[in-house]
């Protein structure tokens, strides 16, 4: 599982996703076909906890508690322009991510304890 997809919505052009890269928890944002992303250190084996926030204050975070947390600029100052056309997506292979350029993502097949998705009003 170390280029998996955790949970992500949308397509290529406006969508984002939590995923892994080489096992480093990735939260990509996908808006008018630009991909931005941010990322912390590669896990280590076992059970963790991977906290991802969009909040539509122009910000988004990444954090693993006890490992490294970012916060950077969102794409976008007050949330997402256009609401992501596909549906939610939990442990699907691609979602906005295309196989040409993440050849080796597939499905997260680990145990998930616990899947906890808020989304807030605009």
């Amino acid at each position: 599982d170390q280029d998996s997809t955790l949970v992500s919505q949308g397509n290529d052009q406006n969508g984002w996703a939590l995923h892994l890269v080489a096992g480093a928890p990735t939260l990509s944002l996908f808006t008018n076909g630009q991909r931005n992303a941010i990322a912390v250190e590669p896990l280590e084996a076992g059970p963790t906890v991977v906290r991802a926030l969009i909040p539509g204050n122009g910000t988004m975070s990444l954090a693993v508690p006890g490992v490294g947390e970012i916060v950077d600029a969102a794409p976008f100052p007050g949330g997402f322009p256009v609401q992501p056309g596909v549906g939610l997506q939990a442990g699907e292979s691609f979602g906005p991510l295309k196989a040409k350029v993440f050849p080796n993502s597939t499905p997260f097949d680990g145990n998930v304890q616990q899947l906890l998705i808020s989304v807030l009003p605009p």
